[in-house]
């Protein structure tokens, strides 16, 4: 007399007699076939993103759906009908049948249930790869995250904006040295100047928690400055100062300096002994007038080498007017040893403007970072510069421009991942700098993620249409991530790809290479 089936046994029985297992195998195939040719077609297309994500949800979702349906129905002659309850015989004659009748049909819908899932995991997994890329540290690590955005000239004349845009760059200039915060850069925070976005939609695009705004008003030799802070979450404004002071370098400073450490105990952060001793060494410039020569200098050199002499002339300047001026020499230093590395010059000027900063300060940020220009740019010392700038990284954790001279350092010496790892650090500093966008993409392509590059391009691209890097990397990148040459082909025209650009040469090869069209190669 035969045993009676468990009711494990039993219930894989139905499961067979069902069809729910070869629902499952065909779903699985079918689904994970639908999801790959997607994934090939959708870009070709210039689908949106969003078009991929539904139909990996449509997939995901549709499997519990098939099984459910095939368990409570089955297919006959007369339509889809109610299948009927199993007698315990039919169930007694699939148990019993030989085990190579039996498994074939579960292992078939365990490989279904893996193509299902695993196909979903793996989408799922390029999709966010590009778009988790920089996560804000702020997420990750126990600091808060702020912009402090260009402060309003109330009174609208020069003089006025002038204080105002002091106030603003020395404010920054201190809240970056404190390890409790990260401070998003002067480059990215000046478009919104003049803004309609509301301070949701800022923090939004550069990755903060807080938004500090600010305002300043001067009568005479008076001035009032206006100090807010706003959680951009909840658009609460959680701390405000008003300030009346007479118009010196030293009241500026020290307004600049109760508000850095202000805003420190608002967002129950603590300032380390570190952050004390680096602020107590900062010092004023003895002259507006000076400081206002010093950051038109700084704004011209954001312009490229093309401005680099419009830049020198600017910090001499300052130092005109104002020979102890630390930041000033500090930066002259990077000036002349950029010059000297593009061979405009000799190291002569830099030597003197680093020993010039060491004497007036030898242990600050500004005495490191001279160094580090120096030593990078002028000696060609790669070692020496780094060393220099690790302990300028030391002091001013949230300053942009130090993050990425390590990692270009960084990648002259071979070490690309820690050179990948410093430029996002420098990118989650200055999200709208599209110079350091694509040389991050440049970076992560040579590392072997191009979906993480693609997505870095994209913003770039966003924020600077014309960009020739840019444009060039995205075209290379889709030849590579999609081998659709039609659509990179197509891409190109939009863009307005230009090939007496180099970068946008080189990809417009590879094109053509991956077209094996050798005659538009030459």
């Amino acid at each position: 007399m035969s045993q009676n089936p468990s009711s494990l046994q039993a219930f894989f029985a139905e499961l067979m007699r069902r069809r729910v297992f070869r629902v499952m195998a065909v779903y699985g195939a079918v689904a994970f076939v639908v999801l790959q040719v997607a994934d090939i077609m959708f870009p070709a297309m210039s689908l949106p993103e969003w078009a991929m994500s539904m139909v990996l949800a449509i997939t995901m979702l549709g499997f519990p759906i098939a099984i459910v349906l095939a368990w409570a129905f089955e297919s006959t002659p007369d339509g889809m009908k109610r299948t009927a309850p199993a007698t315990p015989e039919v169930i007694q004659e699939i148990v019993a049948a030989p085990v190579s009748r039996r498994w074939p049909a579960g292992l078939l819908a365990l490989a279904g249930v893996a193509l299902v899932f695993g196909g979903g995991w793996w989408m799922g997994n390029r999709a966010e790869t590009g778009a988790n890329i920089l996560v804000p540290d702020a997420q990750a690590a126990d600091f808060r995250a702020l912009a402090v955005l260009p402060f309003e000239n109330v009174n609208a004349t020069e003089d006025n904006r002038l204080i105002a845009v002091g106030v603003h760059e020395d404010l920054l200039s201190q809240l970056s040295r404190i390890a409790a915060l990260r401070v998003t850069s002067r480059t990215s925070v000046r478009e919104y100047e003049t803004t309609s976005k509301s301070l949701r939609e800022i923090a939004d695009e550069l990755g903060v928690e807080f938004i500090m705004e600010g305002s300043v008003r001067s009568s005479g030799n008076q001035v009032r400055v206006n100090v807010s802070l706003v959680d951009a979450l909840t658009d609460e404004q959680i701390w405000a100062h008003q300030c009346d002071k007479e118009v010196t370098p030293d009241n500026l400073f020290q307004i600049q300096s109760e508000v850095a450490r202000s805003v420190v105990s608002e967002l129950e952060a603590q300032l380390t002994p570190q952050d004390v001793e680096t602020l107590d060494a900062m010092a004023p410039a003895s002259s507006l007038a000076a400081q206002s020569w010093y950051y038109r200098a700084l704004d011209a050199y954001a312009g490229g080498l093309a401005n680099i002499e419009v830049a020198r002339n600017h910090v001499n300047r300052a130092l005109e007017l104002d020979s102890g001026y630390v930041a000033a020499w500090s930066f002259l230093a990077q000036v002349e040893s950029r010059l000297a590395f593009v061979g405009q010059d000799d190291d002569e000027g830099a030597r003197v403007a680093v020993d010039r900063t060491r004497e007036l300060a030898p242990r600050s940020v500004e005495a490191y970072l001279a160094t580090g220009f120096y030593e990078y740019y002028g000696r060609r010392d790669f070692d020496a510069a780094l060393s220099a700038f690790r302990e300028a990284e030391r002091l001013a954790p949230s300053d942009a421009e130090v993050a990425w001279a390590v990692a270009l350092i960084l990648r002259r010496q071979g070490s690309w991942d820690a050179s990948t790892e410093m430029m996002k650090r420098a990118v989650q500093l200055d999200p709208r700098n599209v110079l350091r966008l694509e040389t991050l993409a440049e970076n992560l392509m040579q590392t072997g993620a191009p979906r993480d590059a693609d997505a870095i391009v994209e913003r770039a691209l966003v924020l600077d249409a014309a960009n020739h890097r840019a444009r060039g990397h995205k075209i290379k990148l889709v030849v590579e991530l999609d081998g659709n040459t039609g659509r990179a082909g197509r891409l190109a025209s939009e863009l307005g790809v230009d090939p007496t650009e180099n970068e946008e040469a080189s990809a417009l090869i590879r094109l053509a290479r991956a077209d094996r069209d050798y005659s538009r190669v030459l």
